[in-house]
Parts: structure tokens; C-alpha cells; sequence
């Protein structure tokens, strides 16, 4: 790797601090920074030597929403902008599939599934996977409440509330980016869906499926 100049070094240093909103923070010692600054010092010290492989550990699991979202998109573009593979650690399934040209999902130690992040959603290789993907993720029921064997896997944007072969009673509902999610005991399963309405709890409310993913009853 070639050796930067001073000028083009600290020009780069500086930058990269701006994008990160570190910059007024140079001047200070570690000791005097917080547990999100520190993360996000360590960040810029790993990016600013253009690596050619990058291992990110939690990278943003201390910092604030609204820094973490332009975090986020600042690691995307300069790994993808200089070429940077990058292998991101992350517990945050949200964070993982904006961040990720290929995911891997684990447990216990075992390698789930991998593919894109729509592979993942779209086509869950088992029920672990479906429940962990998505959020909301996957509601996982009984396949026998939809005459179906095995067991069945369905996206709250599958579920159109208001009609349907279907009557659930509404659990719950909740506010969420400006629909409401609704929580329905269908023959005691747990279905959710999303609706333009807000229907009271206890009322009794139909729908109907537009798409199921069907599983197993081996597997995790």
C-alpha cells in the first residue's frame, strides 16, 4: 500500500471524521469520550488505512439511532466505493440486511442459511431463519389452522386485513411507520397483518392470505 502524504493523510482523517461526526472530537483523549464516541473513533481508525478486508464486530451497537443510520450508509458506500470486502458481525437483523450484499445466518454455531438479503426474506430455509428476518418477522403457526401439514410461515404485508375466508379477534395494535400492525388469535395462533385502519381490541376481524410459506415439522 502506498505511504499517504501528510497533507492528503490528514485531509483524509478529517473526512472521514466529518462522515462519522467525530470531528470535534479529535482534540480528545480516549478517557474523555463516550462508550458511542469511542465506538465510532474506533470505526474511522479501522477506515481511514482503505483496508483490504474489514472485520466489523457490533460495530454500531453503542451509538444513537439517528448517528447509527448515517453510519450505516457511510460504511456502504465506501466499501462498496473502494472495494473494501467486509465481514459485519451483527445481532441486529435489520442492520444486517441493509448493510449486506450476502448474509449468513447463525446459531449455535451452525451456518442457517446464506444468500441475499431478499433470499433470506423471501425464502426462509427454516423456521429459525423465518422468525429472525423481518420486522416484524415471520409469524410461525400451526399448518393444521389452514388445513396444511407442517408448519406455516406468514409476512404481516401477507395478511389483508378487512376481509376474507378468515375471522380472527384482534390482541392487539400497534402504530408502526403509519399503519397499524394488528395482532389476531386465529384458533389460537398468533397471525399478524398490517391494516389502514385501527380496529378495536376484542373485535372480531376477517382476512385472508395472499401468500404462505409452508415448513417442515423437522428442522430448527
Amino acid at each position: 500500500m502506498p505511504i499517504e502524504r501528510e497533507p492528503d493523510a490528514r485531509k483524509r482523517v478529517l473526512d472521514i471524521a466529518e462522515e462519522l461526526g467525530i470531528k470535534d472530537l479529535l482534540n480528545r483523549l480516549p478517557s474523555q469520550l463516550s462508550g458511542g464516541q469511542q465506538q465510532r473513533v474506533a470505526l474511522a481508525r479501522a477506515l481511514v488505512k482503505r483496508p483490504r478486508v474489514l472485520l466489523l464486530d457490533e460495530p454500531l451497537s453503542n451509538i444513537d439511532a439517528p448517528q447509527r443510520i448515517a453510519a450505516r450508509r457511510f460504511i456502504k458506500d465506501l466499501q462498496r466505493r473502494e472495494r473494501i470486502t467486509t465481514i459485519y458481525v451483527t445481532h441486529d437483523q435489520i442492520e444486517a440486511m441493509a448493510e449486506a450484499d450476502r448474509m449468513a445466518v447463525m446459531m449455535d454455531g451452525k451456518i442457517l442459511q446464506v444468500g441475499s438479503p431478499e433470499e433470506l426474506y423471501n425464502d426462509p430455509a427454516n423456521r429459525y431463519v423465518a422468525s429472525f428476518v423481518g420486522d416484524p418477522p415471520m409469524a410461525i403457526v400451526d399448518g393444521k389452522v389452514f388445513s396444511v401439514d407442517g408448519y406455516v410461515g406468514l409476512r404481516a404485508e401477507d395478511v389483508a386485513i378487512g376481509e376474507g375466508p378468515y375471522e380472527g379477534t384482534v390482541e392487539g395494535v400497534e402504530f408502526i411507520m403509519g399503519k397499524y400492525l394488528v395482532h389476531i388469535d386465529f384458533k389460537g395462533e398468533e397471525i399478524r397483518g398490517f391494516s389502514n385502519f385501527k380496529p378495536k381490541e376484542g373485535d372480531k376481524i376477517r382476512f385472508s392470505i395472499l401468500k404462505m410459506k409452508t415448513f417442515n415439522e423437522r428442522g430448527p
